[in-house]
């Protein structure tokens, strides 16, 4: 039951990340910490470009890989007619709204912010005709959005991963689709974090409980064939 207006005290923390400073991204020794070979299947994958809106990326000093390599994985895909999926947060109409939410992270899109292309895709990797646009409500992609519903109409069985942030909605998207049998590749060098600590602890996580670790180089080499 939602709690009422009364009984709602402040969160402890602000919604807003702070400014994250830039770091370097991780490389080929955390793809050897990996316990599964897949491999990657074009015709049956799809490519999840999580959460890059200018909300959460105007957070980073420095994008500029995160970026580039986003940007590098969405035209691979689009070159072989994978599908593409964008995952986006909304603003909720009330605070209420968010449920837990609201205790962890306060008011979030909205609450510290009036800007209203707060909720658009970074304009370098708009959607475009054709790519799938899901709203989400918690952390995964899949929670009361029908992804998985797409994915099983469309054969898709591989999910590539990147975007932000990767220890939070990355990480449990990805180990949501390992949960309905749906085999996550997790970009590694294509996700971005609050902190370079937090990018690798996520990088130690997602090879030893749901996915594997791949860089952005050997996905589009594979897309390519």
């Amino acid at each position: 039951m939602p709690r009422s207006k009364a009984s709602r005290r402040p969160p402890l923390h602000n919604a807003l990340v702070p400014s994250i400073a830039a770091y370097e991204m991780p490389g080929v020794s955390y793809t050897q910490e990996n316990r599964v070979a897949w491999t990657l299947q074009p015709t049956r994958a799809a490519l999840l470009v999580h959460d890059m809106q200018n909300y959460w990326v105007n957070r980073f000093e420095n994008p500029k890989v995160l970026l580039a390599n986003c940007e590098a994985l969405l035209n691979a895909a689009r070159a072989v007619g994978m599908s593409i999926i964008y995952s986006v947060a909304r603003r909720e109409a009330r605070p209420e709204d968010r449920g837990l939410a609201y205790d962890m992270w306060g008011e979030g899109m909205g609450g510290d912010s009036s800007d209203p292309t707060d909720e658009d895709v970074v304009p370098l990797l708009c959607p475009q005709n054709g790519d799938l646009v899901v709203e989400k409500h918690k952390y995964s992609a899949f929670f009361r959005t029908g992804l998985e519903d797409v994915l099983r109409e469309k054969g898709i069985d591989q999910l590539l991963v990147a975007g932000v942030y990767a220890h939070h909605g990355c990480l449990l998207s990805a180990a949501d689709a390992y949960m309905r049998d749906v085999k996550p590749f997790f970009i590694i060098d294509a996700v971005a974090d609050h902190s370079e600590e937090q990018h690798l602890m996520t990088c130690r996580i997602v090879p030893s409980l749901c996915g594997q670790n791949v860089l952005t180089q050997q996905m589009i080499s594979t897309m390519r064939g």
